[in-house]
C-alpha cells in the first residue's frame, strides 16, 4: 500500500471515530433512530446525487476531484429512512488546526429534513473539530442564502471577494 493510500486510510478511520460521537445528536435532530452519519466513498457520490428527487445545485464532479487530491478530505453523508439525504465534503488541515466544509447539499425534495441540513452538518463539524483539536471551523464559499444562518450561529465573514463571501469561520467548540 502506498504512503498516500495509508494516510487516507488512517484519516478515514479517524473521521469514523469522530462521527461516531455525532450519531446520537443527529438521530435526535431527525427524530429518526435509524438516522446515520457515514463516510461516503467517492465512487458512490454520483449515484447518491442521481437518486435525489431534486436537481443538484453544486458541481459534485469538482467535489470528487477535490477529494481525490487531498488525503485529509472525505465525503460525509447523513442517511435518514435509508436514503442519503445530506451530502458534504470536509477537509482537515495537515496540522489539524482547520476543519473545513467544502461542499454541502441536501435533497430538496425530502421535506422531512427541511431546516435540518445545516444544523446536522454543524453537529458533524463540531465532532470533527473536537477529535482533530481544530482551532477553527471554516466554511468555504457558502451559498448566499445560507450566509445569514451561519452568521446567526457564530460564523463571521472571514474573506470577501467583491460582494461575495469567500469564507466564513468560527472558533471550534471545545469539549
Amino acid at each position: 500500500m502506498s504512503a498516500r493510500a495509508e494516510a487516507r486510510k488512517r484519516f478515514v478511520e479517524q473521521v469514523q471515530n469522530a462521527i461516531d460521537e455525532a450519531q446520537a445528536k443527529v438521530r435526535g435532530l431527525f427524530d429518526d433512530p435509524s438516522a446515520k452519519v457515514e463516510i461516503v466513498h467517492t465512487s458512490v457520490v454520483p449515484q447518491i446525487i442521481a437518486d435525489w428527487g431534486s436537481q443538484a445545485q453544486l458541481n459534485w464532479a469538482l467535489a470528487q476531484r477535490k477529494c481525490s487530491s487531498n488525503t485529509r478530505s472525505c465525503f460525509i453523508g447523513i442517511r435518514s429512512k435509508n436514503v442519503v439525504c445530506i451530502l458534504s465534503l470536509v477537509r482537515v488541515s495537515r496540522a489539524g488546526e482547520l476543519t473545513t466544509l467544502l461542499f454541502l447539499e441536501r435533497d430538496l425534495d425530502n421535506r422531512a429534513i427541511d431546516g435540518l441540513g445545516l444544523v446536522a452538518i454543524d453537529v458533524v463539524l463540531d465532532a470533527l473539530s473536537v477529535y482533530f483539536e481544530s482551532e477553527y471551523i471554516v466554511i468555504e464559499k457558502p451559498l448566499k442564502p445560507v450566509v445569514p444562518y451561519y452568521e446567526a450561529n457564530g460564523y463571521t465573514k472571514a474573506r470577501m471577494l467583491g460582494r461575495t463571501v469567500s469564507t466564513m469561520t468560527r472558533p471550534a467548540k471545545r469539549q
